[in-house]
Formats: structure tokens, sequence, C-alpha cells
């Protein structure tokens, strides 16, 4: 997939992700390339950031993968804004809505296999087993057409 259909692709779910909140307030990030949080909903009087993932490998590997560098820097998990994660295991009706704190938690409390990908190999990744993320599952708000 180019980076424009992965780019529109991810959107898609940015969409989808709104769901999982109350309000209908919703600003989205600047329109740049690294982003601290991907939108930001405005919930309980007060703005609640939210970063976004939709996997298509999840299905198959059980990992959950979590970005931490990128081109030798911080990034992802260690960079973000955000409050929330929202996790989409492309594929299923899995998703995960988890607190970006309860993610550094699970990491700074376990040892995990990483690996490189994305980004022609730049990125570095946690590989989480599912198992991990199991109490954060979220009833699906929406239906594939």
């Amino acid at each position: 997939m180019s980076f424009t259909e992965d780019l529109a692709f991810g959107k898609n779910y940015e969409k989808l992700a709104t769901e999982y909140f109350e309000s209908d307030i919703v600003e989205h990030a600047p329109n740049k390339r690294f982003k601290p949080y991907d939108f930001k909903v405005f919930e309980n009087n007060k703005w609640i950031k939210v970063e976004v993932k939709s996997d298509r490998m999840t299905k198959e590997t059980g990992n959950i993968c979590i970005e931490f560098k990128c081109s030798n820097k911080p990034s992802g998990i260690t960079t973000t804004e955000s409050d929330y994660y929202i996790y989409f295991v492309v594929g299923t009706d899995d998703v995960y809505k988890i607190q970006t704190e309860d993610i550094r938690a699970i990491i700074k409390n376990n040892k995990f296999r990483t690996c490189k990908g994305g980004d022609f190999g730049r990125s570095e990744f946690y590989l989480i087993p599912r198992k991990y993320f199991e109490e954060y599952l979220v009833k699906v708000v929406y239906e594939e057409e």
C-alpha cells in the first residue's frame, strides 16, 4: 500500500474512533507529518487527546504493535501527547480503548520483543501479546459495509 493509500486507510479509522467517546465536539490535530495525537474530543469538561491505530497484522500475529522509535529518534508511545489509544484489529471486531499511561505501564513492567518495520524499516516497535490488552476490549460501535 502506498503512503497516500495508507494515510486514507488510517483516516477512515480515525473517523470510526470518535464513536468511542460521548461527545460530538471533535478537533483533529494540526496537519503535519509527526502529530502528537490524531484528534481530541471535549468530554466531561476537558479535552481528551486520542491516538488511533488500525493494525492489519495483529489478526495473524496475535501481537499489538506499538511504535517507540523512528529514524533512531523517540516517537510513538515515547512522544505522544495522547490520553488514549483506540486500537483497531483489522479483519476482526476487536477494538481496544486504552489509556496511554496504561500502555506505558504494560511496557515498563514487562520485557517485550521488538522489531523494525514501517516507513521503510525506520520504525521500531514493541510486540505486545494481545492478552495484555484484553481488559481494554470495547464493544464495536460500527458495522463494516
